[in-house]
């Protein structure tokens, strides 16, 4: 078990590799599916189905990495057929 600050941890971790989605809900870029609205307040699907709370400040981030990887997707597929 390591004891640190999230924003130790941050900045000892590769930025290509997640996001800070809140205050201490770090994700990996790979394991979110989508961003939804419950109550007005934004959260993201992990590809589990969990939901976690996102900051208004981390959405828009959030809405890139999601259209970056659907475009990842659509490549692919492309490239396979």
């Amino acid at each position: 078990v390591l004891r640190m600050s999230m924003k130790q941890a941050l900045s000892e971790m590769d930025p290509e590799t997640g996001i800070l989605a809140h205050r201490s809900v770090w994700l990996r870029k790979d394991q979110f599916t989508k961003l939804v609205y419950e109550g007005g307040n934004p959260k993201i699907v992990k590809l589990d189905g969990t939901l976690h709370p996102v900051s208004r400040a981390a959405v828009p981030l959030l809405r890139n990495v999601l259209e970056d990887t659907q475009s990842s997707l659509q490549a692919s597929v492309s490239r396979s057929d």
